[in-house]
């Protein structure tokens, strides 16, 4: 399974209708073809964790939130720090 696919096809097609919008009719359809098979992706593998069960597990919370930090940019400005964790 990849979005990739339906996902160029859809940004391919909004460079062709820019450039040729006389042929508005068939790439609006392939754009709309590419957002169904990427809702049936979507939908294939929401059916395939549906079922999951979860396993809840201890973390280390500190370290859980350096990683977002890692993952996820801070904003020019703004300043983090993790102190005073204590772990139980």
């Amino acid at each position: 399974m990849n979005l990739r696919g339906p996902l160029q096809a859809i940004k391919n097609n909004f460079y062709l209708l820019r450039k040729s919008p006389k042929e508005a009719e068939k790439k609006l359809k392939a754009i709309d073809d590419a957002v169904d098979r990427m809702d049936a992706m979507v939908e294939e593998l929401h059916g395939k964790i549906r079922d999951t069960l979860l396993k809840p597990q201890a973390v280390d919370l500190a370290d859980l939130i350096g990683l977002c930090f890692k993952e996820m940019p801070v904003p020019p400005g703004v300043k983090t720090q993790l102190v005073g964790w204590v772990k139980i």
